[in-house]
């Protein structure tokens, strides 16, 4: 059997040397059609769709084989086939050009047919390209908004408010997800509940937890809301650290370290970094994505050694105590977070607290309330349909219990119908003078028409009003005599 082969350049000149080419009639093209020869007509200048698509057969390889390395070889005369079972019944001449090819490219199983054998080097060789790692904003996921304070004593009372109460206030003021609070002076004998915050789960590092320091003060504790999920807590037996492991609702894991690193110390600064590098190291080598934070009162810790054997870097470049940079924050993910910030502390502290921000938020807390609209209007309505109702069934009922159950159904659904039961959603982001009831009111207002200007200005006035008496009411609760008192009695 006798192969001939044309180039492109011999095809193109037979095509150009023909100067009339005669035309098919309708039924000769369908009979080419129904036979799979030719394809269906068309009109030049017809849109292409997926009607007009059809699979173009291609080579791939490794990218080794470029058509000058096929000419050279002779490889022009096969198909490779990764699939295809090896061809025996061929001609020698065949059989040598295959053991050729099969010294050249072993790895590849070749079949080989003289009706479909297809020349390489009419291929345009096009040199693979490596997919460069993505550097988006797809790396970024949504962090905690963390805070770092030198609180002093988190079971100290200064001017008639505990500690606690007052760090509570700046988390939720803040809207902070995680707070490292260095410097608690708390002891083993003091139980979690007496210093917990609302919301928010405490794990704490006491200094002398396990009876192995036995000085005063000190310790490490953090403060985390309850949609953080966390998956393991470490505790240092010689070491002032705390460690979290948390998983993100991204899914992503964030290693969250609290360290204290007092002024005067029994121990190694050397041997305390090895600690943190081996605990920062295990971690990595788990899951090498791992987002890594530490933050605490570092005081003189050494930061530019610890930044060159652990790879992290320090976020806080102003002072934080006096002229002094002593709380600081470390990560290995900085793109994640924004600039941080100081602020002042509710509570009295010689230390500024910082405020870490996220580049992009969690999402925040949000659970339903169900309240009903006692506004006044509300009420005299309810008045007016008490006074107006038949309670003949009631005064002339013979049991005492139909006579209870009618009594009731009937105020219900009176109350259902003048002061309606409405389920609002409140988030831990509304500020302190939003109420269920205000929410329920905005929601009324979305719901009216630009076009009903009167109801507009109506339900506006009372939204006023509303918020207005909210701002009025809270520092009135706050301030009160027997809000004060309250404090003091729980205190005790």
């Amino acid at each position: 059997m006798v192969f001939q082969f044309y180039s492109r350049a011999v095809l193109l000149s037979i095509i150009s040397s023909i100067h009339h080419i005669p035309v098919l009639d309708k039924a000769t093209w369908r009979v080419l059609k129904n036979n799979g020869i030719a394809r269906t007509i068309t009109r030049r200048g017809c849109r292409a769709g997926s009607a007009k698509q059809r699979p173009i057969s291609t080579v791939t390889g490794n990218g080794k084989y470029s058509p000058d390395f096929c000419c050279k070889n002779n490889l022009f005369q096969a198909e490779y086939d990764f699939k295809s079972p090896f061809n025996s019944s061929i001609t020698p001449s065949w059989n040598m050009q295959i053991q050729q090819i099969q010294q050249i490219v072993p790895s590849w199983e070749i079949r080989l047919s003289g009706q479909h054998a297809r020349n390489v080097f009419n291929l345009i060789y096009i040199q693979p390209e490596r997919q460069q790692p993505s550097t988006c904003s797809s790396d970024r996921f949504a962090v905690p908004k963390f805070l770092l304070t030198n609180i002093c004593s988190l079971v100290k009372t200064k001017n008639r408010v505990r500690a606690v109460v007052a760090l509570e206030a700046d988390l939720n003021n803040n809207d902070i997800d995680a707070c490292i609070v260095s410097e608690t002076h708390l002891k083993p004998d003091i139980p979690d509940s007496v210093v917990n915050v609302p919301s928010y789960d405490i794990y704490r590092r006491d200094r002398n937890w396990l009876g192995n320091d036995m000085r005063n003060k000190g310790g490490i504790a953090i403060d985390t809301r309850n949609n953080l999920k966390v998956t393991n807590v470490y505790r240092a037996k010689l070491y002032e650290l705390l460690c979290l492991k948390l998983r993100l609702p991204s899914e992503h894991n964030m290693l969250v370290c609290g360290l204290y690193h007092p002024p005067k110390f029994n121990y190694k600064e050397c041997d305390l970094m090895d600690h943190v590098i081996e605990i920062l190291d295990n971690e990595l080598e788990q899951d090498p994505h791992i987002t890594i934070v530490l933050g605490g009162d570092l005081n003189e810790l050494n930061l530019s050694r610890l930044e060159t054997m652990s790879g992290l870097k320090s976020l806080v470049d102003f002072p934080t105590r006096g002229e002094s940079c002593l709380d600081n924050y470390l990560t290995n993910r900085e793109d994640l977070f924004n600039k941080c910030h100081p602020i002042q502390m509710l509570m009295k502290t010689d230390h500024k607290g910082v405020i870490m921000p996220a580049g992009s938020k969690l999402k925040p807390i949000r659970q339903k309330v169900q309240i009903r609209d006692v506004r006044e209007h509300r009420k005299r309505n309810f008045y007016i349909a008490l006074n107006s109702e038949d309670w003949d069934d009631v005064f002339t009922s013979t049991d005492v219990s139909c006579a209870v159950n009618t009594l009731e159904n009937k105020i219900i659904d009176l109350m259902d119908n003048h002061m309606p039961l409405r389920t609002v959603s409140m988030s831990s982001r509304d500020p302190s003078w939003m109420s269920p009831l205000l929410k329920s009111m905005l929601r009324d207002k979305a719901r009216i028409s630009n076009f009903s200007k009167d109801r507009l200005n109506t339900i506006n006035e009372r939204i006023c009003e509303v918020i207005s008496e909210n701002r009025r009411e809270r520092p009135k609760r706050v301030g009160s005599r027997d809000w004060w008192n309250h404090v003091d009695a729980t205190s005790q």
